[in-house]
């Protein structure tokens, strides 16, 4: 067997043993806890409520025109991914085998662009309806509000991109909290633990936030002591009482037994993480500076004083903390690995701790003794730090957001230059990248974009060159190499990521495309008469 048929071998496998396991119709009971919370929703006044709708309306129909138009590539590797098969994700260090699998079977070929970019729409809309079902606030029109910035901030850049793991990876999370948060139907429950099972696989860290629930529930069983410390060593008690925490515990057992068994199947096994001093990365993250680019941190803090004035009595409150502990248990295993601060490798975290943030609200509107807390001024620290972590966390996402939108209109003004050039002579193109890492990276994805868009022959030059292996094919149809640009050289046309005024001498810039982006600039010497 080879290693991806292997992979997939252990990913069924990890998905399939749990469901055995638990086969039988009453072997899991209840899902996360007990007793159901009923949110009555409150009747609201009409004016006000078609303002909020017209609102949510509004933000729906943005996102869709930010992922819709222009109809191109938005991130780097998909260029490299669409136009090949997708193989598990499983080289240096990196274990997430489903990630981008669905695109072996929607082909850009056979559904172009707009068929692609409706799968993330399609999700995006039942994560919307998972998040309005799980907000707990009594009033429809606070809920509409409340998924606007959530959705900014921990879904918008997952969910705008075809070539991004946390995509999939949020989507089966909101689907199991949608399945298992309120629910005592065995088989709803069991349907919400498969989609758990299953969004394992798109990121390793997922593993501590399903961990970090199961010991969330046990520790909040042991406070109420429904179970003892003595009960947690009796695996009986475990199959009939801790039914849901055990099925977290085997799935994630087995996800990282399968990764142990594909790195030490590697000739070069090694764990993942990003480059630089984790020392010097954690002393960023935990400096003011870091603390206040991204807050997670601060809310994290506001809400443990939450917890230790109140304590967790109210069922609001024990779902908060629930979630709170696996925001965190993420947020610190995205931390270690050292990615980063506050970009959407973090968009679990700050998914969860949302919602966290709104059962805390539910308590306060709820109950009476959280609106004359003992400690005023937690609540004030509580609701700044909150709207404060929210902006923040916007901001990064509409800066990310931005960048990416900026790549796609770059590629589109490209594009509309070379449907121009189409069937023209043997191309000679230079390539002037800004300055920054991984430039034979970029060479390379220009490289292989310009050959999904002309049939032409061409030579790319640029002053990184490319990857080994892309710098020409067998009969040499298409080459790539390194070279520094000169004004005597004879290129047919330069793409200028740069902004450089050297090129406008001797050669002219495209103006023939309704896009235009101060990203990139495409300056030629003739176009096909």
């Amino acid at each position: 067997m080879s290693l991806d048929q292997i992979c997939f071998s252990l990913v069924f496998l990890g998905v399939i043993i749990p469901i055995l396991i638990f086969i039988k119709p009453k072997s899991i009971v209840c899902g996360m806890f007990k007793d159901n919370i009923e949110v009555k929703i409150l009747k609201e006044k009409t004016f006000f409520s078609v303002i909020v709708v017209a609102i949510f309306i509004g933000g729906v129909s943005i996102y869709a025109l930010n992922l819709f138009l222009p109809l191109e590539y938005r991130h780097s590797d998909s260029v490299g991914y669409l136009n090949s098969l997708i193989r598990p994700v499983l080289y240096s260090g990196r274990f997430f085998p489903l990630g981008h699998q669905e695109f072996n079977f929607l082909t850009l070929e056979k559904f172009g662009f707009l068929g692609l970019f409706s799968l993330p729409f399609i999700q995006s809309l039942i994560s919307i309806f998972c998040l309005y079902k799980l907000i707990p606030l009594r009033s429809n029109n606070l809920k509409l509000l409340l998924i606007i910035p959530i959705f900014i901030s921990s879904l918008s850049v997952s969910f705008s991109n075809l070539i991004i793991p946390e995509r999939n990876q949020l989507f089966f999370l909101l689907l199991f909290l949608y399945f298992t948060f309120e629910s005592t139907d065995t088989r709803r429950i069991k349907l919400g633990l498969l989609f758990a099972s299953i969004s394992l696989y798109y990121k390793e860290p997922t593993l501590v936030i399903y961990l970090a629930f199961s010991a969330a529930m046990i520790i909040l069983k042991i406070s109420k002591n429904i179970i003892s410390y003595k009960d947690i060593l009796d695996l009986k008690f475990w199959y009939k009482k801790l039914s849901f925490e055990l099925y977290l515990l085997v799935m994630s057992v087995l996800f990282f037994i399968s990764y142990i068994i594909i790195q030490s199947l590697q000739t070069k096994g090694e764990l993942y993480t990003q480059g630089g001093d984790l020392i010097q990365y954690l002393e960023y993250t935990f400096s003011i500076q870091g603390l206040y680019h991204y807050p997670f941190l601060l809310l994290s803090l506001a809400i443990s004083i939450v917890f230790i004035i109140n304590g967790l009595s109210s069922g609001y409150l024990q779902r908060a903390f629930v979630l709170f502990l696996g925001a965190n248990a993420y947020a610190f295993g995205i931390f270690a690995l050292k990615m980063p601060s506050g970009f959407y490798y973090f968009s679990a975290a700050n998914l969860l701790i949302f919602l966290s943030c709104c059962y805390v609200f539910a308590d306060m509107f709820e109950n009476s003794e959280m609106l004359k807390w003992k400690n005023r001024s937690a609540r004030a620290i509580f609701i700044v730090t909150f709207v404060f972590f929210t902006y923040q966390t916007c901001v990064i996402s509409v800066t990310q957001l931005s960048s990416s939108k900026a790549k796609q209109v770059r590629l589109g003004v490209i594009s509309s230059y070379l449907n121009e050039v189409e069937g023209n002579k043997d191309l000679n193109i230079y390539y002037n990248l800004k300055e920054g890492n991984y430039l034979d990276y970029s060479s390379s994805v220009m490289n292989l974009y310009i050959r999904t868009k002309i049939d032409n022959k061409f030579t790319l030059y640029s002053r990184s060159g490319c990857y080994v292996w892309h710098e020409s094919n067998e009969d040499g149809y298409y080459q790539c190499k390194k070279a520094n640009f000169n004004l005597n050289d004879d290129y047919d046309f330069v793409i200028d990521d740069t902004n450089d005024n050297k090129f406008k001498v001797g050669y002219k810039e495209y103006k023939g495309s309704i896009i235009n982006s101060d990203a990139v600039t495409v300056y030629y010497k003739s176009l096909v008469e």
